[in-house]
């Protein structure tokens, strides 16, 4: 693909990177453009799409959330920014996916001196790999940590032990953008169709790179109107 783009220039990100020139005037080895796009896909797209796939599943399971959502997101401006993350069910039940499916559900780190942690020595340039999925189900800091309960995000002080984007100065520098967007077409899709699932299925986890359902998501989509 980088081959062909390089070749015809036709308007597209990557033909613009190809063509990119830093203040020396090179521009980026193949190698470099893939990595980067590598990265964009792995950490951008697919992580954002599992994760809709998980919240579209809990709908259709949940649908009296659904309803909720959908009376409320009747008096909503979702042409401003702002509006969109005043709705209060939309936000908390996605939140709640998040929590319980987190697609970024284990982060690593480099220590970068020795450190001892609950009795555990921690040797310098060790990784540590540390579990936002169990940190999310942690009955110390989640009452009924199994259950799905988006009124827990609702009018609630911010837990400390919730990181589905990651945290620290390594944070995901695309949460803002990547919740933005989810809301975004959680609420085009509730405000056109009432979703149901296709078929009878678990919620079966395959946990890899990122935590995706096992299996295809198969959804039924009925038309519906909320002007």
């Amino acid at each position: 693909l980088i081959d062909s783009k390089e070749k015809q220039e036709d308007g597209t990100m990557l033909s613009a990177i190809l063509r990119a020139k830093d203040e020396k005037g090179e521009g980026m080895t193949h190698a470099e453009i893939r990595d980067e796009f590598m990265t964009l896909f792995a950490a951008g797209f697919e992580t954002t799409g599992t994760s809709l796939a998980w919240t579209f599943l809990l709908l259709a399971k949940y649908p009296d959330y659904q309803q909720k959502i959908v009376e409320e997101i009747k008096d909503l401006d979702f042409t401003n920014l702002d509006s969109i993350f005043k709705s209060k069910w939309l936000n908390a039940f996605l939140n709640e996916s998040l929590r319980l499916y987190p697609s970024a559900w284990v982060i690593s780190r480099k220590s970068t001196e020795e450190d001892i942690i609950d009795d555990q020595r921690m040797p310098k340039n060790a990784t540590i790999f540390i579990s936002i999925f169990n940190m999310h189900r942690d009955e110390n800091y989640w009452e009924e940590p199994s259950k799905f309960s988006p009124e827990r995000f609702i009018d609630s002080e911010p837990n400390p032990s919730y990181h589905p984007y990651g945290l620290g100065p390594r944070k995901c520098i695309g949460s803002y953008f990547s919740h933005m967007i989810m809301l975004f077409v959680l609420y085009r899709m509730l405000s056109n169709f009432e979703i149901t699932l296709a078929e009878e299925r678990g919620f079966e986890m395959d946990a890899k790179i990122s935590l995706k359902p096992l299996g295809d998501v198969k959804l039924k989509l009925k038309p519906r109107s909320i002007s």
